[in-house]
């Protein structure tokens, strides 16, 4: 009986601590993959003298999904990066711009919203990409 219940104060911290340790895996592989497609971008522009109208090299991610959305009338011009969360990283949204700025511009019930950055965890704190 003792056993039964030790199991289950375990499992009942272990498994929340593992969900939130996997959903941060998804968001670091959401904005590492923005990184990758920014690079892209300036290559595109580099070869075109131009920014591509779409995303250049789109990678497939779980649970997330990229968008790019450029203005070459601007001066200068610009693009921005879109990575909007689905399924259990649902909420999440992140900007990158061709400055390269970072916002965060949405997350999930749980998570503290820091629009200045990318955010990393629960608290809010600023991912370090």
């Amino acid at each position: 009986m003792i056993t039964v219940a030790v199991v289950g104060i375990l499992a009942a911290i272990a498994i929340p601590a593992y969900n939130q340790y996997v959903l941060r895996g998804y968001v670091h592989a959401a904005q590492a993959a923005m990184i990758a497609q920014a690079a892209s971008i300036g290559q595109y522009a580099q070869d075109n003298q131009k920014y591509p109208a779409s995303c250049v090299s789109p990678l497939t991610l779980n649970n997330f999904a990229l968008s790019c959305v450029s203005d070459n009338t601007a001066s200068p011009p610009t693009y921005t990066i879109t990575a909007t969360g689905s399924g259990p990283a649902a909420g999440f949204s992140f900007t990158l711009d061709q400055d390269g700025t970072k916002h965060t511009t949405g997350v999930p019930s749980g998570w503290t919203l820091t629009s200045s950055c990318w955010v990393s965890n629960t608290a809010g704190d600023c991912a370090f990409q």
